[in-house]
């Protein structure tokens, strides 16, 4: 869970660009029949018995589905059985899959992928993942790394919505069944030369060992994993289905605050819940003053905060490209037409600054987290996220990101101050606190 690199475009969250237009790439992708992995503790059939959400994951009984549209239309008119779990499936064995490049047995995937190449997406993230108790540095080095690669290929520039929406899909059945060349080499063919970032394209090259790394992970972090980049690759989704009539001279909106609910949770929110799993399962007893509820229930608002806090700053960028979040009903609320964000900005502030309040109530409970964790390089690197949040809200709530030409965004050496001050806090708690207050009364507009 981060606030995006102040150094990087919009990113880790889903954040969609391109020309919006809906027409679709028709060339051919092959098909894959599933391996059957069955949930932790071992694999099995697929048709055994298992509910399945609708974003293609197998889930035990009472998990939230990650609910929405059917994918169709995939290699034509032809069912997918793959994703039917059927028990008429077909029963003729896929072939085995093409070998792909492997990490040098000389470096350790953690080493290979979680040094440059991380921090080449995102190094305020790269620098707190150093500071997490061993356990969870490489589940959730790889986490981030396989979301930022979905962010990135919904967020391509200069290729149509449609070829991006088919390209996202074919790297989560990837992240479900493993990497297979067929699929891969397609993807980087068409997507590796158009982007702009150098990490991202190193990223995007990498992908191979990314998904091998994914399919060495313990078979309950594995499941964890696959579960939460489908729910990402979700949100992504819908963002390319629901934006794929926005221009920018007539943006967009959602529907309504449960789909920008929806939409928070999809892609960050279940980011909160993954940290939070992995910490019960990797730390010993005791790592938390809250029960694993609780820190389930925060977490999800934690990240939902996060993500909250990039909308409103990348307001104007995402209005230029025909997307807009801030949802219909919030605007008949205020009596504002989506038209009034692009032409009469003063109009809008009363809208914004409650926005920003529910994105503050998110970072409350952000804050609660924080507090309830015991091991000190854990409260630090959550921490910092939240702090850097609030001081980017108080940047909003001085100055309307839609009343100025320049991308609000807090400074390298704020961000610097920040390590530094969160440092010496998690040894003194008073000093903490102290600059949690101080930070929070900016993000309020005191």
């Amino acid at each position: 869970m981060e606030i995006e690199d102040s150094n990087q475009p919009s990113g880790p969250q889903g954040r969609n660009s391109g020309n919006g237009d809906s027409s679709g790439n028709n060339s051919p992708r092959p098909s894959r029949r599933p391996r059957g992995e069955g949930r932790p503790g071992g694999d099995r059939p697929r048709s055994g018995g298992r509910e399945r959400g609708s974003s293609g994951v197998d889930r035990r009984p009472g998990d939230r589905s990650s609910s929405g549209r059917e994918r169709s239309g995939r290699g034509g008119d032809r069912p997918d059985t793959r994703r039917s779990g059927s028990r008429d499936e077909p029963k003729k064995p896929s072939p085995a899959p093409q070998p792909t490049a492997r990490v040098p047995a000389t470096a350790s995937p953690l080493e290979d992928l979680g040094g440059d190449l991380l921090a080449s997406v995102s190094r305020s993230f790269s620098l707190t993942i150093r500071l997490l108790p061993d356990p969870l540095r490489e589940p959730i080095t790889l986490g981030y790394l396989l979301a930022r690669a979905l962010d990135t290929v919904a967020d391509t520039p200069n290729v149509v919505s449609g070829s991006r929406l088919e390209h996202l899909r074919a790297l989560l059945d990837m992240v479900k069944y493993g990497p297979d060349p067929e699929i891969l080499s397609p993807l980087q063919r068409d997507l590796v030369g158009k982007q702009t970032q150098d990490g991202e394209r190193e990223l995007l090259k990498r992908l191979d060992r990314c998904l091998n790394w994914l399919e060495a992970q313990p078979t309950e972090d594995r499941w964890d994993l696959r579960r939460t980049l489908a729910r990402i690759g979700r949100g992504q989704e819908l963002d390319l289905l629901r934006f794929a009539e926005g221009v920018p001279d007539h943006p967009k909106p959602l529907a309504t605050a449960e789909e920008l609910d929806e939409y928070t949770y999809f892609v960050a929110g279940c980011v909160g819940e993954l940290w939070t799993r992995l910490c019960q399962r990797h730390l010993p007893a005791g790592w938390s003053q809250r029960s694993e509820a609780d820190m389930l229930a925060l977490g999800k608002r934690f990240g939902q905060g996060l993500q909250m806090v990039n909308i409103l700053r990348d307001l104007p960028e995402d209005l230029a490209n025909g997307r807009c979040y801030l949802p219909l009903d919030l605007l008949a609320a205020h009596h504002v037409e989506v038209t009034d964000l692009l032409h009469s900005p003063q109009k809008v502030r009363p809208l914004l600054d409650e926005f920003r309040r529910k994105t503050l109530e998110h970072l409350d409970a952000a804050w609660e987290y924080v507090l309830a964790l015991k091991p000190k390089k854990l409260r630090y690197a959550c921490a910092l996220p939240v702090l850097i949040g609030l001081e980017t809200l108080g940047l909003l709530a001085k100055t309307s990101p839609l009343e100025t030409s320049e991308r609000l965004k807090i400074s390298r050496a704020s961000v610097k101050t920040l390590m530094t001050s969160a440092t010496i806090g998690i040894a003194f708690s008073p000093w903490l606190n102290r600059l949690h207050r101080k930070l929070r009364a900016k993000a309020v507009g005191k």
